[in-house]
Parts: C-alpha cells; structure tokens; sequence
C-alpha cells in the first residue's frame, strides 16, 4: 500500500504518537525513525503479505509472514511457565503450530511447571542469567524490583515502529495506554486485555429465593425499605422449605471468603457504595468522586449500613454463621446452600453454578434489581479493570532480534488471534461458521465443549493455547468471536440486577495505577493495618452492636493504622493517570 505521512496518521487521531513526540528525547527519537521506516517501507495492512526483506535476506520488512527464512533466524530465547495438561515443547501446541505457520517465527522455549516458574524467574533476574524475553511468569513487581537496573527493555519505539495492531487498540482505549507507563515514563512489555462488557467490573448477582416469595404472595421490593420488609416476612414465617424445623434464615454472608460484599450492596442505598473487589484488596472501600478518592467507611452511610445488619443479626435475620471462619473446605454458608432444602432466602454471589447439590433448589434463586433507600439505589462495581496485565510479556536488554518479538505480539493482537490465544485454540476450543465467527465446538448438549485429545472439555483451553499478550474488546463480539458461553449466564443474571446503569453511575478505581517502589513498599506495609481495622470493627458492630457510639473513635483508628498516607499515595498515583490521559484526549 501507499506509504501514509506521519503528519496524516496524527490527523486519523495518533494517540499513541501524541503521547510519545510529547515525551521529550524519547519522542523525538521514535519520531526521527518512524520517519525513516515510513519513507523506506511503507505500510502493511494487518494481515496483508510481507513486503521486502531486510540485508540479511531472513526476516521481511512489515507484515506476514515475519520470517522468510526460518532456518536463517537465530531462534528467539523465550521463557514461559506451562500447565499440567500442555505439551511439554510449546511449539506443538495448536495455537502456536498455526502462529509458526503464519509468521515463520522460531522460538526456542525455556519453561517451567506453573508450581515452580516464579522460583524460577527469580533465579534468572537474580543471576543475570536472562532469556530474550518473558513470555507470562513475569509483573509489575518484577519491574519495580528491577527498575533501575536496566534488565528489561523499554518498547516505546518498538511499539511505534512496528505494532500497528496494538497501536488500534490504543488508539479506541486510550485509558489503556495511559495506565502502562510505568514510573519513569517508558512502557515496559505488553498487556492483556479481557473485555466482556464489564463482567469483571460488577459482583455477582444478589440472590433472592422466589419460591418463599410467592408462598407467602410477596411482590419483587423496589425500595430498601420493603426489602427489609421481605426478610423479616420470611423469619416470621419460619419452616419455609417445610422440614419441619426453623432452620431457614433470611440472608446470609460469607465474610471470610471476601469475594463478594452484600453489606455494600445496602450501603450504597445509605448513600455510599462500599466496594469489595475481591482479587486487588488494595481498592475494597474506595471510590472516586470527581477524580478524588474517597475511603467509604469514613461515611455516615456505612455507619447506618452497619446499624442495619446489627438488627438483622440481633434478629435472627442474618445467618449468624456468616462471619465464621474457614481456612479449608467449605464454609458453614456454603454448606447451608449445598443442603437439599433452600435453608437461605438472600445472598450475593459469583453464580450459583456449583454451589448448590439440588438443581431444583439453585433454580428457585434470581436475581434482585436494585432498590431505592433514603440516599441512593443499591449496588456496587468493582475496582477491578478489564485491562488485566500491562506486563504480560517483557522482552529483557539482553534481546538482540526486540522487532521480532514486537511483531509476533502484535501477530497475537489481530482479533482472531487474540481471541483464540485466551480462549483456546482452533480446532480444539473453537470452530467457524459460515459468517467466519469463532464458535465453541459444543457436544450433543449444545452446553460444553466436545471432549477432544483425551480431556475433558474444561481443559481444551489450556492444552491449545500459549496464552499470553492479547486483546478482547466487547466489538469483537459477534463480529469476530461469540461472548463465552461459560459466562452469558452470570452476565444476563448481573444485567437484571443494574449492571449497565451500576457501570454508568460509577467509576472503578483502576488497580492498574503504577506507584514508585518505595510507594508500593509502604503501601503493602500500610494496607494490612486498616484492613484489620476495618475487618475487626465491621464484625464486632454487626455482632455486639456499637456503631451508633464508635463511630468517631473507628476513624480515629482507621487514621493512626495510616489511611491517610495510603489515601496520598493513591492519589498521587491517579492524579498522574488523569494528567497522561489528558494528554492523549
């Protein structure tokens, strides 16, 4: 194709060229040489035939496939951890047979057991002892931990030269690229991002058994007011599953698991959303408020939250055994779900497949919509982020061949690619229908994969793929690949429950914010202490009660355990964030 000027790709909205040309030296250096590569190369179209070929005769200059003659390439050094189910050479597995016969890449494997990869990562930086490049088993902490000591090698002008495909995707989610600089400035490795239109960014659904309901003619509540009415319906009641015993109880929680924060969902309708995120503890209770944080339990609201769940414990209401411990095996809450008899009327949780022994039971459950309390609608989002690694991959100093592996990621981000690459392969996973969209392969049932290569289906998808860098954006759906069917169920039943109006409402606080090593040393040290204070005051309230008398003394508590240094810091943190998008809006 005709080769574009610099100056007409910034017109088409050059975030990605924004954000470097104004980054000092560094952009200019990227600058001059994108110069020179437009004016020598030209511009392949992703997925078009490789034009021309370099001095050496080997690799060609843009497009596919990026080697021409494999047996000229000095093979790539890569390190990856494998699963128990993979073959043991990476290289035989699907997705990457079909990589090699797309690109011509060559790639000699150094791997690990996943039980054993992070020793064995440790050892490597340690020694100095370093492969091309990182291929999963590596993070952010890696690259704090060795910032300054020049082992990794900084992509900026890898990614403008020679990724244009993950350069799109910049360019639709600038926030994704504004969240993987690291603290000097420079990109380092390459992200994975799973878009599946917010799943990760809500809890599960609230759950409410409907056969209580209808037993006893009560209508779906519409305010917190009438909700509290239904599960005092349901204590008075009692014997409801018809045992001939009380042994019912209207809501409960599993605490100790910290996955899933039912006293958040009330909280927001006190005017507070009390965010629990289960995988990055870092952002439980925080929000933003016109890009300031704020510490949720600070608020009158979750003071009246826990007023609230005081009286339903002091009632009988909540299952007292829902702050009850468990270091292994299942807590007494799911014990009570796994029970032949519905013995809960109310609880939250990440689906309720697997978690119930009688199907008939687990169909009795949906999901509650929002209600209306005194100071908002009930409901809370995650701090989570659908951009879930900026590090997935990192190519070290010691690379002399940094293009090749730029390219072959960037093979990895063209759509199909991405989608089977963390999904599973083709002709394992996924197969096309007559429109070109990926599918599952499903059995008889139209429900699970066809079990394939001796393995159950749940395995296909670690057996055909190299996972690795990626990108899903909810576009591809449809057009590209089918959402996944393990997870439509989960997302039809957080939709009835306000998903779409939760995401409009709130904005997550993003765990993908980057802090300076010594900040993300404090921060791990800090983070603890107000999390006990926190835990300790939340169960004793609820239990004992107090709430209405400590409620100064619990912030003076949450101060000294040093909350407001992890506020600074946190904040710093995101005032740097907004300050890069800016850059790029």
């Amino acid at each position: 194709m005709k080769s574009e000027g610099i100056v007409s790709r910034q017109k088409k909205g050059g975030i990605f060229m924004k954000m470097l040309l104004g980054n000092g030296r560094l952009g200019f250096v990227v600058f001059a040489a994108l110069i020179g590569i437009f004016l020598f190369a030209g511009c392949a179209k992703k997925g078009e035939a490789a034009s021309g070929a370099d001095d050496s005769g080997w690799k060609s200059d843009s497009g596919f496939p990026i080697v021409l003659d494999p047996a000229k390439q000095p093979k790539l050094k890569i390190f990856r951890s494998i699963n128990d189910v993979e073959p043991e050479d990476p290289n035989e597995n699907l997705w990457m047979q079909k990589a090699i016969a797309d690109t011509g890449i060559q790639i000699e494997w150094i791997t690990a057991p996943g039980s054993s990869a992070a020793e064995r990562v440790q050892m490597m930086l340690a020694s100095n002892d370093l492969p091309d490049a990182f291929w999963t088993g590596i993070g952010r902490n890696h690259l704090l931990q060795y910032l300054d000591k020049g082992v990794f090698m900084p992509v900026d002008d890898l990614v403008a030269q020679y990724m244009p495909n993950l350069r799109a995707v910049y360019e639709k989610r600038p926030e994704y690229l504004a969240m993987s600089y690291a603290p000097d400035g420079k990109l380092y490795g390459f992200p994975r991002v799973e878009e599946m239109k917010g799943l990760v960014m809500t809890p599960g659904p609230v759950y409410i058994y409907k056969p209580w309901m209808d037993k006893l003619g009560i209508s779906m509540p519409k305010t917190l007011d009438e909700t509290v009415k239904v599960l005092y319906a349901f204590k008075q009641a009692g014997d409801l599953n018809g045992n001939g015993v009380k042994d019912e109880y209207p809501i409960s929680w599993d605490y100790a698991e910290g996955w899933d924060h039912i006293f958040g969902w009330f909280s927001a309708a006190n005017g507070i959303m009390d965010v629990q995120t289960g995988f990055h503890t870092e952002g439980n209770h925080l929000l933003l408020r016109d890009k300031k944080l704020v510490y949720a339990a600070l608020d009158e609201g979750f003071q009246k939250t826990a007023i609230l769940f005081h009286q339903f414990y002091r009632d009988g209401v909540l299952n007292p055994d829902s702050f009850a411990p468990h270091a292994t095996g299942s807590s007494l809450h799911a014990q009570k779900l796994q029970s032949n008899l519905p013995m809960i009327g109310m609880f939250q949780a990440w689906g309720t497949e697997g978690r119930f022994t009688n199907t008939d039971v687990q169909k009795g459950y949906v999901s509650m919509p929002r209600v209306q309390g005194p100071k908002g609608k009930t409901g809370y989002i995650r701090n989570n982020s659908e951009l879930t690694d900026t590090t997935l991959a990192m190519i070290t100093a010691d690379c002399k061949y940094p293009e090749l592996i730029a390219r072959f990621v960037d093979y990895c981000m063209i759509p199909a690619n991405s989608a089977t690459l963390n999904w599973g392969a083709e002709g394992a996973v996924y197969v096309k229908d007559n429109n070109g969209i990926l599918r599952w392969d499903v059995d008889e049932s139209g429900q699970i994969l066809k079990p394939k290569f001796g393995l159950e289906w749940w395995q296909l998808r670690g057996y055909s793929t190299i996972w690795g860098p990626n990108v899903i954006l909810n576009d591809y759906y449809e057009t590209v690949v089918e959402y996944p069917r393990d997870a439509q169920r989960l997302y039809d039943e957080q939709a009835a429950g306000g998903k779409v109006e939760l995401l409009q409402e709130y904005e997550a606080v993003s765990p993908r914010v980057w802090f300076q090593p010594e900040e993300q040393a404090e921060l791990d040290q800090i983070l603890p202490q107000i999390n006990n204070v926190y835990d300790a005051t939340l169960q004793r309230w609820i239990i004992d009660g107090g709430a209405e008398t400590e409620f100064a003394r619990f912030k003076t508590d949450l101060e000294n355990a040093g909350l407001n240094r992890f506020l600074s810091i946190y904040q710093k943190a995101f005032d740097l964030y907004f300050e890069r998008l800016e850059k790029l809006d």
